[in-house]
């Protein structure tokens, strides 16, 4: 893509969030290009050497919207750079598009299988690629397939994916009662002790587990 095309467009970015930060409102993005045209320019800045450049590129996506989630969800499959999937991944999430959840829901599906033995060459940072795909599938958390997964990405062990468990428990926390019946499920069902421990956790923090329930239970594995 020739520079100067890149820089319009950087340009063009930077005044639609400039516009939308001053007077609230949400103008159609990047207004009088071609949508079809845009997409692949702003996916190629979301590697851009420039944070805000990146940013900007990635909000512009978002307000293009379902128009953008073959293309997103080609890239979050194939990129090599786990900053520009990350980025995608927030992307997915904020569109909410239904077309880009059995994607998220499969990625995270990876990570639960690296993390338990069963899958090999996850590079490290790769999980923080899982850190974003778990905060936008909480956009989709309405859905019993996806509390489920969240749940069941809660007892994956490995030290990388502590940051992708504190993000999934407090997602949990936050759909707030929808989620407790799957929940109790899991402490019920799970042969997972270290699971069982973070759902009774999660449990707690709902008011659906008192503190004397609670210490009971952990007895029991004692």
């Amino acid at each position: 893509i020739p520079p100067e095309i890149i820089q319009k467009l950087k340009l063009k970015i930077e005044g639609i969030i400039k516009k939308e930060n001053r007077d609230g409102s949400s103008s159609p993005a990047l207004d009088g290009l071609r949508v079809n045209e845009v997409i692949p320019l702003l996916i190629v800045l979301l590697n851009d050497p420039d944070v805000s450049v990146r940013i900007n590129a990635q909000h512009a996506l978002v307000q293009i919207g379902s128009p953008a989630v073959p293309e997103l969800v080609e890239v979050l499959q194939n990129n090599s750079s786990v900053c520009v999937r990350a980025l995608v991944a927030e992307a997915l999430g904020e569109i909410r598009d239904p077309k880009a959840l059995e994607l998220l829901l499969n990625a995270l599906d990876i990570m639960i299988l690296v993390a338990a033995g069963y899958k090999y060459g996850f590079d490290r940072d790769e999980y923080e690629v899982s850190f974003h795909v778990a905060k936008a599938l909480g956009n989709f958390a309405e859905t019993s397939e996806v509390i489920y997964k969240l749940i069941i990405a809660m007892g994956v062990d490995p030290e990388p994916s502590q940051k992708v468990r504190r993000t999934v428990r407090d997602i949990l926390i936050n759909i707030g009662e929808v989620g407790i019946p799957l929940l109790k499920g899991g402490i019920e069902h799970s042969d997972n002790f270290i699971l069982q421990i973070r759902i009774a956790e999660v449990l707690y923090k709902l008011g659906e587990l008192r503190y004397e329930e609670a210490v009971e239970f952990l007895r029991n594995f004692l």
